[in-house]
């Protein structure tokens, strides 16, 4: 089990825990729940393919091929 020593943010909450360090303790804790060795890359929108070429969805309903 590991343990927390020292904490700081410098939002206006960050003299006790704020929501950020809980948000970085709870997703620690996923990754050793999950093995995960290291984090996983940051896919941003500007670095992700383009997503305007590709089709809706058809929600179940099969296109016609003509």
């Amino acid at each position: 089990m590991t343990t927390v020593s020292q904490h700081a943010c410098s939002c206006t909450a960050g003299k006790a825990f704020c929501q950020h360090q809980v948000a970085v303790l709870y997703q620690l804790s996923h990754y050793q729940a999950y093995n995960v060795l290291h984090v996983p890359e940051i896919v941003t929108s500007t670095s992700a393919p383009p997503k305007w070429h590709v089709p809706p969805r058809t929600h179940g309903f099969a296109c016609r091929q003509s």
